[in-house]
């Protein structure tokens, strides 16, 4: 069994996900190792459906989900009454919602487009980390609800927590979301100042979604420190809302080398 599951998780690194479910049925025995293992490869290839049917197809055998079963299907989870039954049964099993698990559900729940309950899940816990932190910042970025997301930012501040990487992107794209150029510039630029951060490809990705949605493509462009598929289309799509067909071109030419 341990040897089938390195091979499964061997198969999901090379993005072999059908293979990987080939071979997990023909296992005769399963643990609940493997269980989660099969749980996990449908869940980094986005297949959620395919995540919560094995789930379902666990729960008619004799063996019991653990904690790593549930936070990998809790971020599987995209619909709100899924999440919420979900939630009950984690409780019901008796398990003990640590940190770890507490930020699972709150990101599945601000990922379902409550905000509300994430917040509640979040007030329940009786430490705060920043890892919790960042799941109930990105929860509301999730829905939205910019004014709410910086707000919690100055809480998590006034906690003693102070923001890392992960809370910059959560930030950064709530800058996005609400044209918020220049408060967007200060925050990127304070990882560097006041918090002693390199940007990451990450970071680099959300200032150049900002510029490109504000219009100034030429500062996206100036972003564009790391050349790839992901920060070119983005630079596309900029382009096409704004008109600019000569910067598009020259865009699309790069991006074409890019991918040969």
């Amino acid at each position: 069994t341990v040897m089938v599951t390195s091979l499964l998780n061997a198969y999901g690194k090379c993005g072999a996900v059908h293979t990987a479910r080939a071979l997990f049925d023909t296992m005769i025995s399963k643990n609940i190792i493997s269980w989660n293992a099969m749980i996990a490869l449908y869940v980094q290839d986005d297949h959620g459906k395919e995540s919560i049917q094995l789930f379902n197809d666990l729960q008619c055998q004799s063996i019991m989900p653990n904690k790593v079963t549930f936070i990998e299907i809790f971020s599987a989870c995209c619909t709100l009454q899924k999440g919420k039954l979900l939630h009950t049964h984690f409780i019901h099993s008796g398990f003990v919602i640590d940190d770890v698990v507490a930020s699972s559900i709150i990101s599945m729940y601000g990922k379902c487009g409550s905000a509300m309950d994430a917040q509640e899940v979040f007030r329940q816990l009786h430490n705060h980390t920043t890892n919790s932190w960042n799941a109930l910042i990105a929860s509301y970025v999730q829905v939205g609800d910019k004014e709410c997301v910086f707000g919690i930012l100055e809480r998590m501040k006034d906690d003693g927590r102070n923001p890392d990487s992960v809370t910059l992107i959560s930030i950064l794209n709530a800058c996005s979301q609400g044209g918020l150029v220049e408060k967007g510039k200060i925050y990127y630029d304070s990882m560097c100042k006041d918090y002693k951060m390199d940007p990451s490809f990450q970071h680099q990705g959300c200032m150049i979604d900002l510029f490109g949605r504000a219009g100034q493509l030429e500062k996206a462009v100036g972003m564009y420190l790391e050349p790839n598929l992901v920060f070119s289309n983005t630079l596309l799509s900029a382009c096409r809302t704004w008109g600019n067909l000569n910067l598009g071109k020259h865009v699309f030419t790069y991006a074409t080398h890019l991918n040969q």
